[in-house]
């Protein structure tokens, strides 16, 4: 076949026929023709005026994704299990060194290396969001909004609502753990650990609740925007569409049990369980409801607050 030479101004020619293809919203990767594979176009080359001046964080976080924002399974799998890693391998290192600056090999932490233990709780968030932006992606991956979509401030006020529930679940939580003597597996010596961790809080309790409510806030990258997010998306192309409640239904209830299982390998506390599991069905029925990260974030936040006023 006869290239042809001269590329059409308004599109882009292939580089194997020569086809002369029109520029649309959507470039297309191959040629319809030859199946080549196409140049990545830029802005000057689709008609688009080039951008000049700094480019504000609305625009880099939601309006410039290179690539699909949904979840595959093995993408939200992976960035899973790069967080637990991540957070494991740093929570590791700081157990073992504060055992290791001890003569007697024995873990003793005072209230700033309890501080420093609950930042490493932030990185379980971070990981996601760095995977994120790192891939040239939208945080509506994350399935963030922008604070100018419509029914934002809906969505404060329902995040403050389950923050309240949240609040009070907190309680029936640890009546539960006293009730079924799961508190008492913290008198085990195979938990001195987690013991460490509470004589170095006494009366340091503020220090010890800022980190875990940065680390609940953005906790939700990862359980909710990743773990809960991705698991309805895949569930949405198996499940027949006359079942949403089923599929909803084993979404939840897989998030919570993958979010439990997280919080326990980490922070090897028994203790946690039952209130893990309130804090993952409660926010993730939130998600379930509006679907808006945020607020589930600031569900977290008023839930700590709470718990800070109270001190």
């Amino acid at each position: 076949m006869e290239r042809r030479s001269n590329e059409p101004a308004s599109g882009m020619q292939c580089p194997e026929c020569g086809l002369a293809i029109k520029v649309t919203s959507q470039p297309l990767e191959k040629c319809p023709v030859c199946g080549a594979k196409l140049p990545m176009l830029t802005d000057a080359k689709k008609g688009v005026p080039e951008r000049k001046g700094p480019i504000s964080l609305e625009q880099a976080l939601f309006k410039s994704p290179r690539v699909k924002e949904s979840w595959v399974p093995r993408e939200m799998f992976g960035a899973f299990i790069l967080a637990y890693f991540v957070t494991y391998a740093a929570n590791y290192l700081i157990i073992a060194s504060g055992m290791v600056s001890n003569p007697d090999g024995t873990l003793k932490f005072d209230a700033a290396g309890f501080f420093l233990l609950n930042v490493v709780g932030m990185l379980a968030g971070i990981t996601p969001l760095v995977y994120v932006l790192a891939n040239k992606t939208s945080v509506r991956k994350l399935s963030i909004t922008s604070l100018g979509a419509p029914g934002w401030r809906a969505a404060i006020l329902i995040g403050i609502g389950f923050g309240i529930v949240l609040f009070l679940a907190q309680f029936l939580g640890t009546a539960i753990n006293r009730a079924s003597g799961i508190s008492a597996l913290l008198e085990n010596p195979a938990n001195d650990a987690y013991n460490a961790f509470i004589r170095a809080s006494t009366g340091n309790r503020l220090v010890m609740l800022l980190p875990i409510a940065a680390a609940q806030v953005l906790g939700e990258f990862l359980y909710r925007g990743v773990i809960l997010n991705g698991l309805l998306q895949w569930l949405r192309k198996r499940v027949p569409p006359v079942a949403p409640a089923t599929m909803k239904v084993g979404a939840w209830g897989l998030s919570i049990l993958l979010g439990t299982l997280f919080d326990l390998s980490i922070f090897f506390n028994p203790a946690s369980i039952v209130p893990s599991l309130f804090i993952h069905a409660i926010i993730g029925l939130l998600y379930i409801v509006n679907g808006n990260l945020q607020s589930c974030m600031i569900a977290q936040a008023t839930c700590m607050v709470l718990e800070i006023a109270l001190l």
